[in-house]
């Protein structure tokens, strides 16, 4: 599955090489990551399984892999991204005669347990980079603010340069030629709160009757949420897209964007590249994404979990599109100029460094 994580490790690759960085992405066999990488020209290691759950077996085979691989290739620095090569990495590097400096980057505002075994593991971390300043917070209790850096994330504005066919778009999507699209692009999952716009949906149609929702993505929640709309009459009214790689194309058919998470949202990756698509943005202010959607400026927050609210954003912008397209304006500058796939490279290299002059002897 495609999200923003794969996303941000496979960008600052990309970024990292062309600064003249050596760079080399792992993941499991198979993953969408590594063919990504693999068709962009970049090395890749994937003799792995990074299998969650208790899988003694298949965890023990991975450390194995990483420790035979990290012999061979004696890394300079090591970045992880997620909670499973963290542990397998951190296991395999402790016995070489020369660790690599060991950065973990964070993407999310999941709580983390502060149990023994964690604060054990970021003793050994020699530094975090978190996606938004809002995730350091999450973990003060294992690791001190001065060994953290925050580094947007960034969407690849070269995807935009597209030609602009939205009905045409619309016509592949089976949308209505008039309607008024509300979309959603993300993950089907709980956390992604897809659930309270469905719940906003009748409150929103009141006012706009035109009004059609398009939710992009798969994943564990798709039959709930395909449930509830049956349940409220509304199977009209809504179109799941499924996976799409073209997203910045799909984007076209949009007349607003949402994005309405209940927890876990580190940035909101998608909104960068709603923005950039020239989209007005109703969001749940969680997490970074404060960082991108300014109140009444570059789009409108709400609070997660309340529909009504939702509703009342949705119907507000709807309303009033020449007010929403002045946000999306503002929003695309902000994206512009502050979220930059240089930018991360740049930043993540200093990181880096600072790491291995730390490393220094002199």
């Amino acid at each position: 599955m495609w999200g923003g994580q794969p996303n941000r490790v496979l960008t600052t690759a990309l970024c990292l090489r062309d600064l003249g960085h050596d760079v080399v992405v792992a993941g499991p066999r198979g993953c969408m990551l590594v063919q990504k990488a693999r068709l962009a020209g970049l090395e890749v290691f994937d003799d792995l399984e990074l299998k969650s759950g208790f899988r003694p077996v298949s965890f023990l085979r991975d450390v194995w892999a990483l420790r035979v691989h990290f012999s061979k290739k004696s890394y300079d620095i090591l970045d992880t991204h997620g909670s499973q090569d963290t542990w397998r990495s951190m296991l395999a590097v402790l016995t070489l005669s020369k660790r690599p400096v060991f950065v973990r980057s964070r993407h999310n505002i999941f709580p983390v347990r502060g149990h023994v075994f964690n604060r054990w593991l970021y003793r050994h971390v020699d530094h975090v980079i978190t996606i938004s300043p809002q995730i350091i917070p999450c973990l003060e209790h294992l690791v001190s603010p001065d060994r953290c850096t925050s580094v947007y994330s960034a969407p690849d504005a070269s995807r935009f340069n597209i030609p602009q066919e939205p009905q045409a778009v619309r016509k592949e999507l089976g949308l209505p030629d008039q309607a008024k699209i509300v979309g959603v692009v993300g993950r089907l999952a709980p956390e992604k709160g897809h659930t309270y716009l469905i719940a906003a949906a009748p409150r929103i149609l009141e006012r706009v009757p035109d009004a059609h929702f398009v939710f992009v993505g798969t994943g564990r929640s798709k039959g709930d949420l395909e449930r509830q709309v049956s349940d409220l009459g509304l199977r009209d009214k809504f179109t799941f897209v499924g996976f799409r790689e073209d997203v910045p194309r799909v984007l076209q058919a949009f007349d607003l964007f949402v994005l309405c998470p209940i927890e876990g949202e580190g940035l909101g990756t998608s909104i960068l590249e709603a923005f950039l698509a020239g989209k007005p943005v109703v969001a749940t202010d969680l997490g970074g994404i404060i960082e991108s959607v300014k109140h009444k400026i570059t789009g409108l927050l709400v609070p997660p979990g309340d529909a009504a609210s939702l509703a009342t954003a949705c119907v507000e912008m709807l309303e009033n599109p020449a007010m929403a397209q002045q946000m999306a304006a503002r929003g695309k500058e902000l994206i512009q100029r502050q979220f930059t796939p240089e930018d991360i490279a740049r930043l993540t290299a200093e990181v880096y460094l600072q790491g291995l002059a730390r490393r220094s002897p002199g």
